[in-house]
């Protein structure tokens, strides 16, 4: 990575040898103050577009407010062609380049890299090359190398691929909570409460509850809801658990007791027998 530190005081001490303010190198770059106080102190680095003109009004090369030769900005600013870039020196260059910027480099390497490199880059590309990078996975099949790519596609392209039925469950945290909780639906009145077990922890808490009021209503025990309890708040469980005293006693609570907010049962058993 470029030292932001080293940059600050290069383009600091070019700026006071030119024997001008921040604010007239701001004025001059047509520039917020701020971003130039940023610069100045190491918090930020120049846009890529910026440096040709800051070069020359401060007087010094790219490479000394850079602190040292990149290869990849060269060829940005001079419309290279990217020829013997090494992957370092994208990843290096990446946090000072548009999206779109980063997306043509890759393009351009593209058949060079390995799936791990690429994952280097994802946090810089545009979310459509990144959408594209998740279809061809989807295509080849590649499910191992989906959940690393998911975390930075677009929530629309993984609701798609889920919608297919065959998404993985370590894809389930990407995926859009009403399409999640359609599937999951769809998958418990096929095969069943435990048929859920992946799609639970990501599900909104309504659909878990109405579950859990159709499991219980079914079977009459709090043993069907078992499953689901972990995932529910006890709130819900405490008010669940007195219909089930109510219709069956004192022992029906068992099977959940561990997840139920007694407060709610005290309460239901004072009014009720004290």
């Amino acid at each position: 990575m470029f030292d932001m530190q080293y940059s600050g005081k290069a383009i600091a001490k070019a700026r006071r040898a030119k024997n001008m303010t921040q604010m007239e190198l701001a004025d001059t770059l047509n520039i917020s103050y701020q971003a130039v106080s940023n610069w100045e102190r190491g918090m930020s680095m120049p846009d890529i577009s910026k440096l040709p003109e800051l070069s020359e009004i401060l007087g010094i090369s790219t490479d000394e407010m850079l602190g040292k030769n990149s290869k990849v900005i060269d060829d940005i600013l001079n419309n290279g062609n990217f020829e013997e870039v090494t992957v370092e020196e994208v990843v290096e260059a990446a946090p000072l380049l548009r999206p779109e910027q980063v997306d043509k480099v890759v393009e351009t390497m593209e058949d060079k890299l390995k799936l791990e490199e690429i994952q280097s880059f994802l946090p810089f590309l545009s979310e459509d090359f990144i959408d594209e990078i998740f279809q061809r996975l989807v295509a080849a099949g590649d499910t191992d190398s989906m959940r690393f790519v998911a975390p930075f596609a677009s929530e629309d392209v993984i609701d798609e691929y889920f919608k297919t039925g065959n998404a993985p469950a370590s894809l389930f945290p990407f995926v859009s909570k009403d399409v999640l909780d359609e599937g999951a639906w769809k998958k418990y009145r096929e095969e069943g409460v435990r048929a859920i077990a992946g799609y639970r922890p990501f599900m909104k808490e309504d659909s878990l509850q109405k579950i859990a009021e159709e499991e219980y209503q079914k079977n009459s025990d709090l043993n069907a809801v078992l499953p689901l309890a972990p995932f529910l708040s006890e709130d819900y469980l405490g008010t669940l658990a007195v219909k089930a005293v109510e219709k069956d006693g004192i022992k029906a609570i068992v099977p959940i007791a561990p997840f139920i907010n007694t407060d709610v049962l005290e309460k239901y058993i004072r009014e009720k027998y004290l």
